[in-house]
């Protein structure tokens, strides 16, 4: 689920600044793949160290789908403003 978010993030608002790519892709690909270890080793969901890890790719999932869509709404808004600029179907 998290690819197709990920794809439908960068269909939906293309040239989408750099950080925030980056930051989607990160932890779209961390944050599910922090389940795998734990497959194994159950006892690392106690470590310090994994639970940091687990947190920062979260944080950047957060950050990246945020960011996407307050990119998304500030170019609907200037949109909305600027009618003028946009580009018509016909």
């Amino acid at each position: 689920m998290q690819g197709a978010y990920t794809v439908v993030c960068g269909l939906a608002v293309p040239r989408a600044p750099h950080w925030i790519r980056r930051s989607l892709v990160v932890g779209a690909w961390s944050s599910p793949t922090a389940f795998l270890p734990l497959a194994f080793k159950p006892e690392l969901e106690a470590r310090p160290a994994f639970r940091a890890a687990a947190v920062l790719a979260n944080v950047a999932t957060s950050v990246g789908y945020a960011g996407t869509a307050a990119v998304a709404l500030r170019r609907l808004r200037r949109r909305r403003a600027h009618p003028a600029f946009t580009i018509s179907a016909s």
